[in-house]
């Protein structure tokens, strides 16, 4: 049962600071490290917890998660340099891509995907429309109707990584039956 609350916080805290994340984007164009550090370690912890506690779902091996985190990395790194994504998007990102693993980064990816569309193709309407006019200075909306081409990629991130832990079962009744299971 222990094993089971500390996965149970450990997806709690991920989710917490993704929403953390996506609302300062949203306010400042910033993520604070801290809040991808926070999700990193509560990955590390939800690993450790379906190890010990005897149920490997949903995550697959240990290497494979590394992988696809450094891969992540690697690629959002690039696009960070080349100035065509912010550092703290490729670190949100990348925190979220070890939760991920080979296993369900394509629907992360992808349901992120689309919302950046959305949200980009929301952005072209404000900044056409301009429709809130006391839109606090230096947040998104300023930004975009100001005319500033940005987005505030942290809510795709956010949303895209809910798709991939409901997708992926992180709390579906076989996951947590799985922690039962392996205590009784």
């Amino acid at each position: 049962m222990l094993f089971l609350v500390v996965f149970l916080s450990a997806l709690l805290a991920a989710i917490g600071l993704g929403l953390l994340s996506a609302w300062s984007d949203m306010r400042g164009m910033t993520i604070p490290n801290g809040y991808s550090v926070g999700i990193l370690l509560a990955f590390v912890f939800a690993f450790i917890a379906c190890r010990l506690g005897g149920n490997p779902e949903p995550f697959g091996g240990l290497a494979a998660h590394l992988i696809t985190g450094a891969l992540v990395f690697a690629v959002t790194f690039c696009m960070t340099i080349g100035k065509m994504m912010g550092g703290g998007d490729s670190k949100l990102m990348t925190a979220y891509a070890f939760w991920m693993g080979p296993q369900n980064i394509m629907v992360f990816l992808f349901a992120m995907a689309a919302f950046g569309f959305l949200l980009g193709w929301l952005a072209l309407f404000f900044k056409k429309a301009k429709p809130f006019k006391n839109a606090t200075e230096g947040s998104w909306l300023a930004r975009v109707q100001g005319g500033q081409a940005v987005i505030p990629y942290g809510v795709p991130i956010m949303t895209g990584a809910l798709f991939a832990f409901i997708d992926g079962g992180y709390a579906s009744l076989d996951m947590l039956a799985g922690f039962l299971q392996a205590a009784g």
